[in-house]
């Protein structure tokens, strides 16, 4: 599997950089504390952090979770999980 390079792990500050600041306008609009909607798109979701993942798959589209066995690349742990669950049996 192999360490991170520093390359990998600059990007990764600046994504969560991005998604911590994305969560604040997002907190801050909702006026309640808790707001679903993404303040990029507009589009309305469940809670705060089906926000967060919207907005990594559809807006930063970053895949951090690196399936071990083939190396496919997903945005969200649930999405590898499925993955291997399907293409792996496992």
């Amino acid at each position: 599997m192999g360490g991170r390079s520093t390359k990998d792990v600059g990007y990764n500050k600046v994504i969560q950089d991005v998604l911590d600041t994305t969560m604040q306008k997002s907190m801050l609009s909702g006026g309640g504390g808790e707001s679903s909607e993404c303040h990029i798109c507009s589009v309305q979701l469940k809670n705060p952090k089906a926000v967060r993942n919207h907005i990594r798959a559809s807006h930063l589209a970053f895949k951090a979770h690196r399936c071990s066995i083939c190396g496919k690349a997903f945005t969200l742990p649930t999405q590898l999980a499925r993955h291997t669950r399907r293409v792996h049996g496992m």
